[in-house]
């Protein structure tokens, strides 16, 4: 556009639309990493609480308060941190139920060699040790 007060009006609002965007793509990729796990239920759950809260805070600052375009705008950013935060804590429980699971098939000298009959052996070469979970010989 030609018009100077237009250009000047709409920076805030332009500002606040970049800024979003920026939040968007972690967000994104942490969903994307949470439907990874095959999980789809969570990814649902997360996607419903966080289009909760989306549609609360746009009743909120456009039906009640009424707020200006760029404030209006930051329903997208209240989206994406809603979404990134409840798949970095999904990501984080994940990973310590597998830690504590891992933790449970692994020999003690796998975790620290100073321990193993082969301490000295131990940094160069770890043995290699085969279980059986559920019916299935694997070897770690």
């Amino acid at each position: 556009t030609d018009i100077p007060s237009l250009i000047q009006v709409s920076v805030p609002t332009l500002r606040v639309m970049c800024a979003a965007s920026l939040l968007t793509l972690p967000w994104n990729v942490y969903l994307q990493s949470v439907a990874g796990t095959g999980n789809t239920r969570v990814c649902l759950r997360i996607d419903a609480v966080a289009l909760c809260i989306y549609a609360v805070y746009c009743t909120v600052i456009i039906g009640i308060l009424k707020s200006n375009v760029a404030v209006c705008w930051t329903a997208d950013g209240v989206y994406a941190l809603c979404i990134w935060i409840q798949c970095v804590v999904y990501i984080h429980r994940a990973y310590s139920a597998f830690s504590m699971f891992r933790a449970s098939f692994v020999p003690k000298y796998f975790s620290d060699p100073s321990t193993s009959p082969q301490a000295s052996q131990a940094a160069i070469s770890l043995p290699i040790c085969s279980y059986t979970w559920a019916g299935v010989a694997w070897e770690g």
